[in-house]
């Protein structure tokens, strides 16, 4: 496994092979999935998008606790830290693959290599 090298920047803890199946944590929250592999945005009923890295950086860093950072590189392990090094470390973190879905709590930020937006869908209490 490939171990990011924004992770040297801060602690992380690294999800086990068997809980990283990014579709079916999606699927789980009630967040459909393209066929290409994106989110469906046309069924996510509660969207918004970001117009800089630092305006979803704000955003993030207002959330307390911890999320799950996913790349689209399979070898990639999944990571989760505290949404304070998120928020400090965006940046690189989007720079590390093409494709990237970091999920919190009630919300999901993806940024897709063909889209220049960070699009973000927050999660209907299920």
């Amino acid at each position: 496994m490939k171990i990011p090298e924004f992770t040297l920047k801060f602690n992380a803890d690294y999800i086990p092979m068997k809980a990283n199946d990014l579709e079916a944590i999606l699927l789980k929250k009630g967040i459909e999935i393209a066929s290409h592999g994106r989110i469906n945005w046309d069924a996510c009923k509660n969207k918004s998008f970001f117009s800089s890295i630092n305006d979803a950086a704000k955003f993030i860093a207002e959330k307390k606790g911890a999320s799950v950072i996913f790349l689209s590189n399979q070898a990639s392990i999944p990571i989760k830290t505290s949404n304070t090094n998120i928020a400090e470390n965006l940046p690189d973190i989007l720079d590390e693959d093409w494709d990237c879905w970091i999920i919190g709590g009630d919300w999901v930020l993806e940024k897709y290599h063909d889209d220049e937006k960070l699009r973000i869908c927050f999660v209907e209490n299920r």
